[in-house]
């Protein structure tokens, strides 16, 4: 429809001036004017003529045969959906925390050992 009012336009405008045949140097690619009145008339004579879309935009085509293929599945009607019943409240300890904590110390005390003995040994090896 929005090409049909295009040309139509264009093929106007294209009466008006005087343009018959096609010009040479056609730099705007959005109007059809430059195409001359004779080939705009044609043109628009075709897609009066066109009764399937699919042939001016490709795109109507694939959407015509997706829609045919989603109508052709079928859902049956008793589907069984299953519901989570577990409870995802966290259970909360005080053990917990206080084994937590105990393990960052000893991860920290054990990793400062270990620096310390690092630098201690490479600064031996540096002498």
């Amino acid at each position: 429809m929005l090409e049909k009012i295009k040309i139509q336009n264009s093929l106007n405008i294209a009466n008006k001036v005087g343009l018959t045949s096609p010009m040479a140097t056609a730099s705007d690619n959005f109007s059809y004017l430059y195409l001359g009145s004779k080939i705009l008339s044609e043109k628009l004579v075709q897609l009066k003529k066109t009764t399937d879309l699919s042939q001016i935009v490709p795109d109507i085509a694939f959407v015509k045969d997706n829609i045919k293929i989603l109508s052709e599945i079928t859902v049956p009607q008793s589907l069984n959906f299953y519901k989570n019943t577990i409870n995802h409240e966290a259970y909360v300890s005080t053990d917990k925390q206080k084994k937590d904590i105990l393990i960052i110390i000893i991860s920290t005390i054990v990793g400062l050992f270990f620096g310390f003995s690092l630098v201690l040994v490479r600064s031996e090896f540096n002498k």
